[in-house]
């Protein structure tokens, strides 16, 4: 993995009337790293200067579950004369 390349983060989870569409699980390409028909909502929470952290919460059954989480580092913030937040 290049930890200098940027990172896109793409959620769908909107939901429709028609309910989940479980077809797209199986069969699941070889680009995707991961898929699951379920309603949900994310979180992207800036830390400081160096730190932010993203959760991705499955909540179609009435409960906010998190599924997927990452911590981000900014590798090129590196001034010791500004405090951090």
């Amino acid at each position: 993995m290049d930890a200098s390349a940027p990172v896109h983060i793409t959620i769908g989870d909107g939901g429709n009337q028609e309910g989940l569409l479980y077809e797209m699980v199986d069969p699941q390409p070889k680009y995707s790293a991961f898929r699951e028909p379920s309603y949900g909502h994310a979180t992207f929470e800036i830390k400081n200067r160096n730190t932010a952290y993203y959760a991705w919460h499955r909540n179609q059954d009435g409960y906010s579950v998190e599924a997927d989480s990452v911590w981000f580092h900014n590798l090129y913030w590196k001034s010791s004369s500004v405090a951090s937040i």
